[in-house]
C-alpha cells in the first residue's frame, strides 16, 4: 500500500500466478513450488487475492486490473479456454460489487505472428467475456481488457474490425504489451485507440536477441499515451522479476 503511496500510481495491474503441478519434476527434484494451484483448487490462495484487492479499494482513485498471469486452464498458446472461465466465473462473483476493479483475460497469447489465428483468439475471448458477464450485475459491467490476438498480446489489429460483441461489447478494453522501439508505436497503439479503447498494459526496457527498447523509447511511449490519452502500466513493481 505505501509504494502506491509513493509513486502516486492510479492503476496497477495484480498478476495471478498458478501452475498444473508444483514443479518437482521440472526443478530436478530439490526445489517444489509452496503454492501452486489457482483460485479454484486452493481456497488459501482465493482469499490472500480478495484481500490484496481490498487492501487497493482503500486508495481513492486507484483501480486495479486483476489478470490471469499464468494459469493451468489456458491453452497450450496461453488462450483462455472454456475451463477458464471457471476461474473467471469465481473471481468476477467474488469481486462484482467493486468498481475499482478491471479483469484482464489473459497475459499473452502467443504464435500466431501471421495473424491466420486471429478469428480463434477473438472466439476464445469473447467467450470468456460472455461468461464474466453471466455473473455480473447487468447495470454494473467491469471493463474487462482483452489482450493483443498475436506477437505476444502486442497486436489489435483484428480488434479494430472486430471488436468484442459478448454483453453488446460495452465497457471493454484493448490491452497491449509495447516492448518495442518508437517505429512501431504508431501501429500498435496510435491507430488502435483511433477506434477503440486502448490499454497499454506493460512496457519496459529491454534488450536481447528479440526485443529491443531502451528507456528513451519508454519515455517517448509515456509521452505518446499521455498526448492521446491512453492509460498504461509499466512492467514491474515485483522485486525478483528484471
Amino acid at each position: 500500500p505505501g509504494r502506491l503511496d509513493d509513486w502516486h500510481a492510479t492503476l496497477i495491474r495484480l498478476l495471478l500466478e498458478s501452475y498444473p503441478d508444483d514443479g518437482h519434476a521440472k526443478f530436478g527434484g530439490g526445489t517444489k513450488r509452496a503454492h501452486y494451484r489457482n483460485v479454484l483448487d486452493d481456497e488459501d490462495y482465493f482469499r490472500d487475492v480478495m484481500r490484496m484487492v481490498g487492501e487497493v479499494g482503500k486508495h481513492k482513485g486507484v483501480y486495479v486490473l486483476v489478470s490471469l498471469w499464468q494459469d493451468p486452464t489456458f491453452s497450450a498458446l496461453g488462450w483462455p479456454t472454456e475451463k477458464t472461465h471457471f476461474v473467471w466465473k469465481k473471481i468476477a462473483s467474488a469481486l462484482r460489487d467493486m468498481p475499482f476493479v478491471m479483469f484482464g483475460l489473459v497475459n499473452e497469447p502467443q504464435a500466431n505472428e501471421n495473424g491466420q489465428r486471429d478469428p480463434e483468439v477473438w472466439k476464445a475471448m469473447n467467450d470468456t467475456v460472455a461468461a464474466i458477464r453471466s455473473v455480473e450485475r447487468p447495470e454494473h459491467p467491469h471493463i474487462i481488457t482483452v489482450q493483443g490476438t498475436r506477437e505476444w498480446g502486442r497486436s489489435l489489429d483484428y480488434y479494430v474490425e472486430h471488436p468484442i460483441t459478448a454483453g453488446d461489447g460495452k465497457n471493454i478494453a484493448y490491452e497491449t504489451h509495447v516492448y518495442n522501439r518508437p517505429a512501431r508505436f504508431d501501429e500498435l497503439v496510435t491507430r488502435p485507440s483511433h477506434k477503440l479503447p486502448v490499454l497499454i498494459g506493460e512496457l519496459g526496457p529491454q534488450n536481447d536477441d528479440h526485443v529491443h527498447m531502451f528507456p528513451e523509447d519508454c519515455t517517448k511511449l509515456l509521452d505518446l499515451a499521455e498526448k492521446i490519452d491512453v492509460p498504461w502500466i509499466a512492467w514491474t513493481f515485483h522485486n525478483g522479476c528484471p
